[in-house]
């Protein structure tokens, strides 16, 4: 099986049973651009995305334990949070899917281009998290929303962790 299909597969098993919040695929193939995916395939990802979305939901929830009050104010933020993290997301998975494309073959150019691109996307997701936690303080209180980044850094670093041992290394030349 080439690169590009065994990260593929590997993203859908994982997304199926991983329930972190980095499978916020895009909708279309991750990991083999040049075969559009098909339609189950499409349908497939939305779901692992849509199922995953909630899993990270529930995560927030059962970890912040709001009264009433706190609740109503803190979800209309985090639903903004979370639309400003897909964006985020998508942009991983496309210096990911960018990674899968070049496995074999990843020049000098290309592998500073991919670095440099990682970087750009974890600190997008730095500034996110940072402007957010500034929300959060002013709606509720400091105290639950640097609640809510330890919250976000665990299920961040868990997510980091298990894609990190899932996507193979650059092969050595």
């Amino acid at each position: 099986m080439n690169m590009k299909k065994s990260v593929f597969v590997l993203l859908l098993i994982f997304g199926a049973f991983s329930g972190l919040a980095y499978a916020e695929a895009p909708a279309a193939n991750a990991a083999a651009p040049a075969v559009p995916p098909s339609a189950d395939e499409q349908g497939t990802l939305s779901l692992l995305r849509a199922g995953l979305r909630l899993d990270h939901r529930e995560f927030v929830k059962s970890s912040l334990k709001l009264n009433d009050d706190e609740a109503k104010r803190f979800w209309t933020l985090y639903n903004q949070y979370e639309g400003d993290l897909i964006k985020v997301n998508d942009r991983k998975w496309q210096v990911i899917q960018d990674y899968a494309d070049n496995y074999d073959d990843v020049s000098e150019d290309k592998a500073a281009e991919l670095v440099k691109n990682m970087f750009e996307v974890r600190q997008s997701r730095t500034d996110v998290l940072k402007t957010y936690y500034k929300k959060i303080a002013k709606a509720l209180t400091n105290r639950m929303a640097m609640r809510f980044v330890q919250v976000e850094s665990v299920w961040n670093a868990a997510s980091d962790l298990k894609l990190g041992t899932e996507i193979p290394l650059i092969p050595k030349q």
